[in-house]
């Protein structure tokens, strides 16, 4: 290490089999360090909680603030990868990190996020085409299909923080609703999400005339719900199920649903 008070540059490499901080177990840990001018590149890589994580890039100080600049990474996290899209910088001063447009690549997709993340956050995302399928590796029931894209932004104290969103899931469709004969869906929402309470607003579309509105609450704290559905369902969508019984019907039918009550039991 030279220079270690003004700016500290670390060549070499460190290895460790495993490290615990809290309840985090950081394992096969290898950094190698090396001198880039007045940067220290380093290209490491550990197992997070179980999570595979590598990184490239470089670091240097610049006054009271550390500046980080990726060239490459990536971690995966039940069997889906993300990794750095392009090369991003990352400036931290006095605990709080300014991330300017660092992009990960998700299966296909994009996330591209701006902003900066401390004891306050203050992060906009933007996601791009992000294949609803990712979903599946935590939920492999829902066989979700179609892409997600939208705007995120994330603000207030980290501890309780504020989530506005504005999102399109274009070629919707999850397996309950295949198996009950409908096809792909479009779907439009945007909500908030504050203080353990998601408040949303959505509208599911597909061919034939369906067009759904549904609006209000879930309440994660109290594990309740508020749900208004509305709108026309052409009985055409019930074909499937009816033809199989020698029946048919025509028309549509016009859909006014709350539901109201707890997870348990609504």
């Amino acid at each position: 290490m030279r220079d270690y008070l003004s700016a500290p540059i670390v060549s070499g490499t460190v290895r460790a089999a495993g490290v615990t901080s809290g309840t985090t177990q950081i394992t096969g840990i290898e950094v190698k360090l090396s001198q880039d001018g007045p940067w220290t590149a380093f290209d490491g890589k550990a197992t997070a909680s179980g999570i595979p994580a590598e990184a490239v890039g470089r670091v240097r100080m610049d006054g009271g603030t550390t500046v980080v600049e990726l060239r490459s990474g990536a971690a995966t996290v039940e069997g889906v990868r993300a990794t750095i899209a392009a090369p991003s910088t990352v400036r931290v001063t006095d605990g709080t990190a300014r991330l300017e447009r660092l992009t990960l690549g998700l299966s296909g997709g994009s996330a591209v996020i701006d902003g900066t993340a401390g004891s306050n956050l203050d992060l906009n995302v933007s996601l791009n085409a992000l294949p609803a399928s990712i979903v599946n590796a935590f939920s492999p029931d829902l066989n979700a299909t179609g892409t997600i894209s939208g705007r995120v932004a994330v603000g207030g104290a980290a501890a309780n923080p504020t989530v506005r969103y504005d999102m399109d899931w274009g070629g919707a469709g999850i397996q309950q609703t295949r198996d009950a004969g409908f096809g792909s869906f479009t779907v439009r929402s945007s909500g908030t999400f504050a203080n353990n309470r998601l408040s949303l607003e959505a509208t599911a579309a597909a061919g034939a005339g369906l067009s759904l509105n549904a609006g209000g609450s879930v309440d994660i704290g109290a594990r309740s719900l508020n749900i208004d559905v509305r709108g026309p369902v052409p009985l055409a969508f019930l074909s499937p199920q009816l033809a199989a019984q020698g029946l048919a019907l025509s028309g549509t039918s016009q859909v006014d649903l709350q539901v109201r009550g707890g997870f348990a039991s609504p």
